[in-house]
């Protein structure tokens, strides 16, 4: 098994690839894939709460394409039938749902920063700013702010009903 080495490869230097390499034609050196999926971390409230048709969509879309997806929330862990219930309820599907112990002493971006760093997500979708700004400064992973959605016109109404069918 080819074990990556170089000091500039991101993030996983020196970690197995856990893939022989690929091969344009017999004989051939091509490109050795880096990964063959990635993990994303998405938030609930503020986020798919905010506009769950689009992320049903990104996460059916990312599944498929064989990623995995962590829903990573700020509830605490006493409230896991409910969040489960509300995630069935908008048809949100996901890997695993990762909720804050209960007695977690430290803030909710020392909390989403942890969550991150242990499942060595990828790229977390939050709400929050704060959370966001952690997650970059204080891991490798990408994080995107999910901003306020806007209303959708009455013109483009049918468009988007069209689009859920």
């Amino acid at each position: 098994m080819e074990v990556a080495s170089s000091e500039n490869e991101f993030p996983w230097q020196g970690e197995p690839l856990g893939v022989e390499p690929w091969r344009d034609a017999p004989g051939v050196t091509g490109k050795t894939p880096v990964r063959s999926f990635l993990r994303f971390g998405i938030d609930i409230d503020g986020t798919i709460s905010q506009a769950p048709k689009h992320f049903q969509r990104l996460i059916n879309s990312l599944i498929a394409a064989g990623n995995l997806v962590y829903i990573v929330t700020g509830r605490d862990a006493g409230r896991r039938q409910e969040t489960e219930e509300f995630l069935a309820s908008l048809h949100i599907r996901y890997h695993w749902l990762v909720m804050k112990p209960i007695d977690w002493p430290y803030t909710i971006a020392d909390y989403k920063v942890q969550v991150v760093l242990d499942k060595d997500i990828h790229l977390l979708i939050d709400d929050e700013e704060e959370n966001c700004w952690a997650v970059m400064l204080r891991t490798q992973a990408l994080a995107a702010h999910m901003l306020p959605t806007p209303l959708v016109p009455e013109e483009f109404e049918p468009l988007e009903r069209e689009a859920e069918q």
